[in-house]
């Protein structure tokens, strides 16, 4: 009996612990707060199977009741200093974001704005990728004078804020420090709210989207009166040898991280159901966008959106789209850090969803 009692306290702290994984704690820290978490459970309810470790390191191990005691008050401690820098973190965030979208209508101010349409391209070291997504953007612009095009420069460290200054003086926003693509897109919905705009278009800078597809992924926005419309790499059609090889502009180890957000995000019903969950180009409604303002996922805005949209009971949708290979700079995601990405972002979303049972 006492076995089944400890055994479902320790099972309701385990989810309680896992449910503040991108609320109160920090998303990116899931995996070490799990390692810590197991090793504390190990060690108040099995130390001897420790006492090898103890002993190599010069320690002997105290009683288990003393041991559990201790490490509750530390663990509720580290807990409560955690939170709280979260929650500094993204109130700092928060003021970043609404002091760029600020400046940016500031500037704005004696030009004429009838936008229905306003593309948001987060922007971090690309110097090299920039002159061209500018030229790429001003044609699109020319051809629709309804759109409207904002790079936020995230506190880059290389020439991309005096590029953007130089070639783009009214269509970019600056980040006084890193803030992260949800910060970038943060400043994107916040002058689109103030705007008025009914379309937010997510676009990389980095030439991998194509800015051609822009209009028509709208158009299908509109068609299907979807809230959030995704461009996906692996969505089925009747154009897929037109559109090439989707693995072209991603990796295998991408490709299966994507499958095991498509699994998690299937906990949220079947709208959450997106074959591209971390695809960057996508449109959002001013419903959809509006919404996210209020709660914005913090370190994975794309997965963690299809979640808390679907939640909203809005519709998401996807169509396929052919994305260009990376020609500059390297990806951040690469080699394990695209494995350890998408092992947190399975446990964000899975917390996302604990937190929603109640």
């Amino acid at each position: 009996m006492t076995s089944v009692i400890s055994a479902l306290l320790v099972a309701l702290a385990a989810l309680a612990v896992l449910s503040q994984f991108g609320r109160r704690l920090s998303a990116k820290h899931s995996l070490v707060w799990l390692s810590v978490f197991t090793f504390l459970l190990f060690a108040a309810l099995v130390p001897e199977w420790l006492e090898p470790l103890a002993r190599l390191a010069g320690f002997r191990l105290v009683s288990n009741f003393v041991l559990a005691g201790l490490i509750l008050f530390a663990f509720l401690e580290i807990l409560q200093q955690t939170t709280q820098t979260v929650k500094a973190h993204r109130k700092i965030r928060d003021l970043i974001c609404m002091s760029a979208a600020r400046r940016f209508l500031e500037k704005r101010q004696n030009n004429q704005l009838n936008t229905k349409i306003l593309v948001v391209c987060p922007c971090y070291n690309e110097e090299d990728a920039l002159p061209n997504t500018i030229k790429s953007l001003e044609l699109i612009k020319q051809q629709h004078p309804d759109l409207e095009f904002c790079i936020v420069n995230d506190g880059s460290q290389d020439s991309s804020g005096s590029i953007l200054r130089k070639f783009a003086p009214l269509n970019h926003a600056e980040h006084l420090s890193n803030s992260g693509v949800s910060g970038a897109l943060l400043t994107g919905f916040l002058i689109a709210r103030e705007l008025g705009v009914p379309h937010v278009v997510q676009c990389d800078t980095d030439g991998q989207h194509p800015f051609e597809f822009i209009t028509e992924l709208v158009s299908q926005a509109e068609l299907l009166q979807t809230d959030l419309m995704i461009g996906s790499r692996f969505v089925t059609g009747s154009d897929d040898n037109a559109h090439g090889n989707a693995l072209t502009s991603t990796t295998w180890m991408r490709w299966i991280g994507g499958r095991l957000i498509y699994l998690t995000l299937a906990l949220f019903g079947s709208r959450a159901r997106i074959k591209d969950p971390t695809s960057g180009f996508r449109v959002y409604s001013e419903r959809a966008y509006k919404r996210l303002i209020s709660s914005m996922p913090e370190e994975y805005p794309e997965p963690e959106s299809i979640a808390l949209l679907s939640q909203a009971g809005l519709n998401i949708g996807e169509t396929l789209v052919k994305m260009n290979a990376r020609i500059t700079g390297t990806s951040s995601l690469a080699g394990f850090r695209s494995a350890q990405f998408m092992i947190k972002v399975s446990i964000a979303l899975f917390a996302l969803r604990l937190r929603r049972i109640p």
